[in-house]
């Protein structure tokens, strides 16, 4: 008998970092203590509401990132406020704690190196008013711990996705890897543009040794080198059209350990 993905995730559970558990409103918001909370990445679909559900309710990250190169820090706002959209990202039982808009300086205070090649790396370049959107969200009063995480942080980036990666977990900086990234491929996509195995952004995560422990995949979606889907664990549907997602974990060598 397989077990639910929530079930499995139980053990991972951590309490809310204490950056965001001290949050005010007015707080200079700090890009690294943000990284080095367990974060997940969220490429492609700024409406997704999936990995956000999934990892709050379960207690086992507050922190996502979601990279969108084709749309622009306003429309992830509407998506914010606007809860008839067909794009909205609205969470019940949550309030607004605050929302910053965020310049590159923001994001990326040191300089940084690309690693990624000549891939849309010039989006860091742009002189942009908004660059990115900070949303932290907090539980509202009242409800307690089975409602999901007492504060959560979602930071959305308007720029390429294996770029962003790049500048933000693949740098000399000493953050942490992503706790878990979403991969969700179409049929639609090339070798370059596919986010799991054999596309540009495994080579990325190879070339520089930066995995996170789990890969959340869609069905049909092949996993990156090294990982194995827990078998055990059903798969859990997403927003986007129903479609079933299954988890992934690296396999960790055994010199490694």
């Amino acid at each position: 008998m397989k077990m639910r993905l929530n079930l499995f995730l139980e053990p991972y559970k951590e309490p809310c970092p204490d950056w965001l558990m001290s949050f005010k409103p007015g707080d200079q918001f700090d890009i690294k203590a943000f990284l080095n909370s367990r974060t997940i990445y969220c490429p492609h679909k700024f409406n997704d509401r999936h990995p956000v559900k999934l990892f709050s309710r379960t207690h086992s990250a507050h922190c996502f990132v979601y990279v969108d190169y084709f749309s622009a820090p306003q429309k992830f706002e509407d998506s914010l406020i606007n809860s008839i959209s067909e794009y909205h990202l609205r969470f019940k039982n949550y309030h607004t704690l605050e929302r910053l808009h965020l310049s590159l300086s923001d994001l990326l205070p040191d300089d940084w190196t690309s690693n990624s090649g000549n891939y849309h790396t010039s989006t860091f370049d742009r002189e942009l008013e908004s660059f990115g959107l900070l949303e932290l969200l907090e539980r509202d009063a009242g409800l307690d711990d089975s409602y999901g995480a007492a504060r959560i942080a979602i930071l959305f980036i308007n720029a390429s996705i294996i770029a962003t990666y790049d500048a933000l977990y693949c740098q000399e900086n000493g953050v942490n890897p992503p706790f878990a990234v979403l991969c969700h491929d179409t049929c639609f996509m090339n070798d370059e543009g596919k986010l799991g195995k054999g596309g540009h952004f495994e080579r990325v995560a190879k070339s520089y040794h930066v995995f996170p422990q789990f890969l959340l995949m869609n069905d049909g979606a092949q996993p990156w080198d090294g990982y194995t889907e827990i078998s055990h664990v059903n798969g859990t549907p997403a927003d986007w059209h129903g479609t079933m997602r299954h988890l992934f974990q690296r396999n960790v060598p055994k010199n490694s350990l």
